[in-house]
């Protein structure tokens, strides 16, 4: 169920004027929104692969110690030199849920140019956020390999 919007009582004093203490109005506020900013999605790390020219083997980015949860992986690939006649690069997204080892694989990005972009998100419920990874199927052909940039970023959801 979606939180409803925190309204801020801006027309109840903050303080009480005899003692100088928090308003009860106040404290409930600060409670209720020390509650939204707990259950907020926590960002754990953002990765980024530069000028890469060749696939990419099952990386797992150092995302800390958390334990088994619903996460959040986004990555956002961009071809920063083309190859000289054409390219293709794939992104698969890695994890591990309850001790099966899931890959989630994403289109092919064949378009040869400079702003041939692609992205993608999935939710993942993984054993431990040190399950959490990616790997490239590459192919360039022509003289001039294809070089792209990986970025991906991890995040804490529940």
């Amino acid at each position: 169920m979606p939180r409803r919007a925190l309204a801020v009582p801006m027309s109840d004093p903050a303080v009480m004027p005899k003692t100088g203490l928090i308003t009860d109005t106040w404290t409930d506020f600060f409670m209720e929104l020390t509650k939204v900013i707990a259950a907020a999605p926590q960002r754990l790390i953002v990765s980024e692969a530069l000028n890469l020219g060749a696939s990419v083997g099952v990386t797992t980015p150092a995302v800390g110690l958390h334990g088994p949860g619903l996460y959040r992986i986004t990555f956002y690939l961009r071809i920063v030199r083309p190859a000289t006649v054409s390219s293709s690069v794939l992104v698969n997204l890695q994890w591990t849920d309850k001790g099966v080892n899931v890959t989630l694989p994403f289109p092919a990005l064949t378009l040869n140019l400079t702003r041939g972009i692609t992205t993608g998100t999935a939710l993942a419920r993984a054993d431990s956020a040190n399950s959490l990874g990616y790997s490239t199927t590459y192919s360039s052909v022509g003289a001039q390999n294809m070089q792209y940039d990986l970025i991906s970023f991890y995040e804490l959801v529940n």
